[in-house]
């Protein structure tokens, strides 16, 4: 193999790993606004009436712990949110019947049990707050980084 085939595989190697990399980074932290009424069933999660968030996360996952700490920051400052985390490897039929594909996956769930968004990925914290705010005041204004 010659020098210019070897350099011309490694820069076609750099350039699909470069666009693999923006096209996982785009899919990362996105939001999908629930539009709908359907009731969640999350066996062992306390919603008593409040507003939560449910973070499903993995031991593995170093972005579940910056979003813990921002959900754990978002339920200290609001009256009436709370947030549970619950482990994909202690809860798999419950992380299958609810299609969790990526940790951390947050649902921000009513007291009503009614699904209010999805955070696919490490949202970013003006998304997470953007979507509380809404759902505390009971509108359904889509965030800008909503999915597509």
């Amino acid at each position: 193999m010659t020098d210019l085939a070897v350099a011309t595989a490694l820069a076609g190697l750099v350039v699909a790993t470069t666009l693999l990399g923006l096209l996982w980074k785009s899919r990362q932290g996105r939001v999908s606004p629930a539009a709908g009424t359907r009731q969640l069933d999350l066996p062992g999660v306390a919603l008593d009436g409040r507003t939560t968030f449910v973070q499903f996360s993995s031991p593995v996952c170093s972005a579940c712990r910056s979003t813990a700490r921002l959900l754990d920051e978002l339920s200290t400052g609001h009256p009436g949110v709370g947030h549970v985390e619950l482990d994909v490897t202690d809860h798999p039929e419950l992380a299958s019947r609810l299609n969790i594909m990526q940790t951390p996956t947050t649902l921000l769930v009513g007291g009503d049990g009614i699904l209010r968004a999805r955070f696919n990925g490490a949202a970013p914290a003006v998304t997470v707050r953007e979507q509380l705010d809404s759902a505390l005041s009971g509108s359904a204004v889509p965030s800008a980084g909503a999915a597509r």
